[in-house]
């Protein structure tokens, strides 16, 4: 793919929301509840780090669409890393390129009048 086109879907994206929506599922402690026979209580949260923690967002006061409006801003976030990711390593790799180039170009100069023997610089101190 080429960078263009890729730079081209970054530059693109939505609105987006930083995490992950997930079901979260436990039961509420209640003996004579659903959930200590059988299935336990499902409550949707937005799950997301900030500044080093994870927070979770209960997602069950907002309405359906506003819920739908959050999964998609979250897809929208998701797609967005995995193409930067693209576009860092299509970077990478042509530094890694030039750095190549210019390691297979680069001549070294010797000192006047000796053309047979290239002397190397290594801190500060010359080698033979």
């Amino acid at each position: 793919m080429l960078i263009s086109s890729l730079l081209a879907d970054v530059i693109e994206s939505k609105p987006m929301t930083k995490g992950t929506v997930c079901d979260l599922k436990r039961k509420c402690g209640k003996k004579n509840c659903k959930c200590a026979h059988g299935e336990p209580h499902s409550t949707k949260v937005l799950s997301s780090n900030h500044h080093g923690r994870t927070r979770l967002l209960c997602l069950t006061k907002y309405p359906v669409l506003q819920l739908f409006n959050i999964e998609k801003q979250v897809k929208s976030y998701q797609q967005f890393r995995r193409r930067r990711s693209k576009v860092v390593y299509c970077f990478k790799s042509i530094i890694s390129e030039m750095n190549k180039l210019e390691k297979n170009l680069l001549v070294e100069v010797t000192q006047k009048g000796e053309t047979d023997v290239k002397r190397k610089w290594k801190k500060g101190r010359r080698e033979n």
